[in-house]
C-alpha cells in the first residue's frame, strides 16, 4: 500500500497561454484542469521521456541522388559522439550501398525531419535505428522491384550488394543509380512490412568504420557555431546581472551609444544589449551602460546548495517506480539496519565551445524571416524559442545547425541564438552573439546538487530485507517548464534517472521517493542527468551493505539479482568485469611510499544499457590525494552498430566521471558563481586520466540501446568503493578532494 498523499491543491483553470505551453511540451493531454492526478502525471512523463522523432515516411529520411548516393537527412547533432557515422552505417547496411556512398546532411529545419526531442538522453541510435532501417529497406525493395521488372525475374531472386544488383550471388548489368537515382522512394501500402536483412548477415553494422566527421575536423574545414559568418554580420553583447537573483531596475546607454563602431543599443522589456562592428567594441560599449539592479534582500550563499538546505522534503515526494511490500515494517524486523546520506554538488558543463548564435532577421517579400546558425542539440526546439523571442510564427524561422564543440545537455537550450535574433531585428543587420567563458560559468545552467538518503536492513543470513530511498535534487528537466506545470508532472524525471535499482535487484519490501528543490543558481540537464549522482549513492550503499554483511561486494550483488531478463544482463556484465579485472584472482600491486591501493565495483542500468565497472585507485595517506589508475568496464548495449564508437563513448564517459568524482564543484561566493575561468574550475588533466579497459558483450537480438551516458553511471561509486577498500574511509560526498579524504579516518596506512 502506498504512503498517503498530501491534500490536493485547489483546482485551477489554465489560461489559453498555459494550455498552448502544455501542448508544446507534449502535455496537451494535461491541458484540462490543473490537478495532481497520478494517471495524468504518469502519461505526461511517458510523453516527455520517450525521445526520438515521430514515425515518418522514408522520404523524410533519405534522398537518392541521380549519381546513386544516399543522402541521409540528419536531425541529430554530431558533438563528438559519432552518431553521424553510426546512422550512416545503418542506412548502408540495410540499403546495400558501400558506406562511402552515404552522405549525412545536417540540413536546415526547413528540410530536416521534425524531431522535437533533439539529441539527448542517449536516444539517437536507439530511436533512429528502426526508422532508418525501415526507410532503407523500403528503398531497397523499390530498387529490387524495378530490377526484377527489367530482368523479367522474381524480385526474391535478387539482392542489392555494394550498389549492384546481384542474382544468385552473381552480378548483373544493373546498378543502384540506374534504377532509383533522383527518384522519390515509394512508400509501402498501409499495414505492409518491408523485408529486412537478417541481423546475422550484417557486415557493416557491428564493424568498425572510419568516422565521417573526422577528416573535416582534422583539416579545420568543419563549421562550428563559432565559425558562422554572414555577409554584413555585426557582433552583439548582452547585459547580464552581477549576482544570482538580481533583476534589472533601469539602464542608461550613456556613452555606449556614441562610441565609434556601435551600430545600436537595445533596451526593451528588461533586455539590454549592444551591436557593434567588432566584438571588442561591443564588449567596451556594454561596459559603458549604466545599469541599476534590484538585488536579493539576502545574497545567495554556498549554504543554500549544501546538504543541510537540500535534504528530502518540500515540494514533491513522489513515489518512484513500483513500491513493493512494507519497507518500513521490514526495516523494523531487520537484524541490522544501515543508513547513509550521499551528496553530489552542482557542476558545470565546461564545454570547449561556449554557446553561440548568429541570426539574420529581416523582411522578405513583406514577411519577417529569421535565419539562425548555431551549435544546438535541438534545432526544432531552438526554432520555437527564437520564434517566441521575436513574436513570430515558428514557420518564419529557419535553423542552420552547425557542429558542436561539446554539448553535454548545455546546448539543448541555446540562449545566445535567441539573443542574436533580437539584436539582429533591432539593428537591421545579421548579428552574432558568442558567450565567453565567464558568461558560461556565471550565467549558464548547472548540474543540480543532489542528496540521497538510503536505509536498508539485513537479516541473520546477510540478505537485504527492506529498502527505503529518499532523494532531493535541484531541477533538471523541470527547470525548463513553467512553474505551474511542475505540480502536474509531480517529479523531475531527469533528476530521478536510474533511481530505482529494483528493476534488477530483488528486495521484496522497498520504497523510493523524490523531491524537487529550488536553488539560487540555474540548473538543468548535464551528461546523464541524475544518473551519476543516483548511482553514486545506490552503488556506494550496496558496497556498505556488503561489508556490513561480511560478503564480497561482487557476491553480494550477484546474490541479490532477481529473475528478470534485465537482472540476467546485469549478471553478465558483473561477471565479465570481475573476470576482466581479476577481481578475485589477481592481487593489486603492493602499496608503497605511503600510497595504498584498492579495487571497487559498481553497476547500473540506463537507457536499456547495462554497465559494470571496477576501479583501481591509489590513495596517498599523507596528503589525501586519490589517483584513479585504471577502470575496467563491461558493457552490454544490445546490437552494436560500431564497436569503436562504443569504446570511445565509454572512455569519454569515464574521463568525465573521474573529473566529476575527484575535482569538479560549482561554488557560490559573494552572491555569484565563483568561477569565471578554469583557474577556479579545473578539469581532469591528461596526467590524471586513468587507463580504461573495455569489453563489449554481444547481444545482437535486442536494442540497440543508449551509449552516450550509461557508462558515466558507475564511475563515482566504483571509485568511492575502491577508496574504501584501500583506506577504510567511506566517502559520501563528491568531489573527493584531498582535504575531504584526510578528514576521514584512514585505517590502512600501507
Amino acid at each position: 500500500m502506498s504512503a498517503p498523499r498530501p491534500n490536493k491543491p485547489a483546482k485551477k483553470r489554465l489560461t489559453r497561454r498555459g494550455a498552448l505551453i502544455l501542448g508544446g511540451l507534449g502535455l496537451a493531454g494535461a491541458a484540462g484542469l490543473y490537478v495532481g492526478f497520478d494517471v495524468l502525471r504518469r502519461n505526461a512523463l511517458d510523453n516527455l521521456s520517450a525521445g526520438g522523432p515521430p514515425n515518418l515516411g522514408p522520404n523524410a529520411w533519405l534522398q537518392i541522388t541521380p549519381e546513386g548516393r544516399a543522402r541521409l537527412l540528419m536531425p541529430k547533432a554530431e558533438m563528438g559522439q559519432g552518431v553521424h557515422t553510426a546512422t550512416a552505417q545503418i542506412v548502408a547496411e540495410e540499403l546495400g550501398l558501400p558506406l562511402a556512398r552515404v552522405d549525412v546532411d545536417l540540413a536546415d529545419t526547413g528540410v530536416l525531419p521534425v524531431d522535437s526531442f533533439g539529441t539527448a538522453g542517449s536516444t539517437t541510435v536507439a530511436t533512429l535505428y528502426p526508422e532508418l532501417r525501415r526507410a532503407a529497406a523500403i528503398a531497397r525493395r523499390m530498387v529490387l522491384a524495378e530490377a526484377a521488372a527489367r530482368l523479367n525475374v522474381d524480385s526474391a531472386e535478387l539482392d542489392l550488394i555494394d550498389g549492384r544488383i546481384v542474382r544468385a550471388g552473381g552480378p548483373t548489368a544493373l546498378n543502384f543509380e540506374d534504377l532509383i537515382g533522383g527518384r522519390q522512394i515509394i512508400e509501402l501500402a498501409e499495414g505492409e512490412t518491408p523485408a529486412y536483412r537478417p541481423v546475422a548477415d550484417y557486415t557493416i553494422i557491428g564493424a568498425p568504420a572510419a568516422r565521417l566527421d573526422l577528416p573535416d575536423k582534422v583539416i579545420g574545414a568543419a563549421r562550428y557555431g563559432y565559425d558562422a559568418r554572414v555577409e554584413g554580420m555585426r557582433f552583439g553583447k548582452v547585459l547580464r546581472p552581477p549576482r544570482l537573483g538580481a533583476t534589472l531596475r533601469s539602464a542608461d546607454a550613456g556613452a555606449a551609444s556614441t562610441l565609434p563602431g556601435v551600430v545600436t543599443v537595445v533596451n526593451a522589456d528588461g533586455f539590454v544589449g549592444v551591436v557593434a562592428t567588432t566584438q571588442e567594441i561591443a564588449n567596451q560599449a556594454l561596459s559603458l551602460i549604466q545599469a541599476e539592479w534590484n538585488e536579493p534582500a539576502t545574497p545567495a550563499t554556498q549554504a543554500q546548495i549544501e546538504p543541510e538546505a537540500l535534504r528530502p522534503g518540500g515540494f514533491g515526494g513522489d513515489l518512484i517506480g513500483p513500491t513493493a511490500g512494507d519497507a518500513e515494517g521490514a526495516l523494523r524486523g531487520a537484524v541490522t539496519v544501515i543508513e547513509a546520506e550521499y551528496f553530489t554538488p552542482a557542476a558545470d558543463h565546461a564545454a570547449l565551445e561556449p554557446q553561440n548564435g548568429t541570426a539574420h532577421v529581416r523582411q522578405v517579400d513583406g514577411a519577417w524571416r529569421a535565419d539562425v546558425w548555431a551549435s544546438t542539440q535541438n534545432p526544432n526546439g531552438l526554432k520555437s524559442s527564437v520564434a517566441r523571442a521575436l513574436g513570430l510564427d515558428a514557420n518564419a524561422v529557419v535553423i542552420h545547425p552547425q557542429y558542436l564543440g561539446g554539448g553535454f545537455g548545455l546546448k539543448a537550450v541555446n540562449e545566445a541564438a535567441a539573443e542574436a535574433a533580437r539584436l539582429s531585428r533591432a539593428a537591421g543587420v545579421p548579428v552574432r552573439v558568442n558567450w565567453d567563458r565567464a558568461e558560461e560559468f556565471q550565467h549558464g545552467y548547472k548540474r543540480p546538487p543532489t542528496v540521497n538518503v538510503l536505509k536498508a536492513g539485513l537479516n541473520a543470513d546477510g540478505a537485504l530485507t527492506g529498502w527505503t530511498h529518499d532523494q532531493a535534487s535541484g531541477l533538471v528537466i523541470s527547470a525548463f517548464f513553467p512553474a505551474f506545470v511542475r505540480p502536474i508532472i509531480g517529479r523531475d524525471f531527469g533528476a530521478t534517472r536510474a533511481l530505482n535499482p529494483m528493476n534488477y535487484y530483488a528486495v521484496s519490501d522497498h520504497r523510493t521517493r523524490a523531491w524537487m528543490r529550488d536553488t539560487p543558481m540555474r540548473t538543468g540537464s548535464w551528461r546523464g542527468l541524475g544518473l551519476l549522482p543516483n548511482i553514486f549513492a545506490i552503488e556506494s550503499f550496496m558496497d556498505e551493505l556488503a561489508h556490513a554483511a561480511g560478503v564480497d561486494p561482487l557476491d553480494f550483488r550477484l546474490r541479490h539479482l532477481g529473475p528478470s531478463r534485465l537482472a540476467e544482463r546485469v549478471r553478465g556484465v558483473l561477471s565479465t568485469v570481475a573476470e576482466l579485472s581479476g577481481w578475485a584472482s589477481t592481487p593489486l600491486s603492493p602499496s608503497t611510499d605511503g600510497w595504498v591501493r584498492g579495487r571497487g565495483l559498481a553497476c547500473c542500468d540506463d537507457g536499456g544499457t547495462v554497465v559494470a565497472q571496477v576501479a583501481e585507485v591509489a590513495v596517498d595517506t599523507a596528503n589525501g590525494e586519490v589517483r584513479v589508475e585504471r577502470i575496467y568496464c563491461a558493457i552490454e548495449a544490445g546490437l552494436i552498430i560500431n564497436p569503436d564508437i562504443v569504446t570511445a563513448q565509454v572512455e569519454s564517459a569515464v574521463m568525465w566521471g573521474v573529473g566529476s568524482t575527484l575535482i569538479e564543484e560549482t561554488r557560490i561566493e559573494n552572491g555569484a558563481i565563483r568561477a569565471v575561468n578554469f583557474n577556479a574550475y579545473p578539469l581532469l588533466r591528461i596526467s590524471q586520466a586513468p587507463e580504461v579497459v573495455t569489453r563489449i558483450l554481444s547481444n545482437a537480438n535486442e536494442g540497440p540501446f543508449g551509449m552516450g551516458e550509461p557508462p558515466i553511471g558507475p564511475v563515482a561509486a566504483a571509485i568511492a568503493n575502491a577508496v574504501f577498500a584501500a583506506t577504510g574511509a567511506r566517502l559520501r560526498r563528491l568531489p573527493f578532494t584531498p582535504e575531504r579524504v584526510l578528514a576521514r579516518n584512514l585505517h590502512n596506512k600501507g
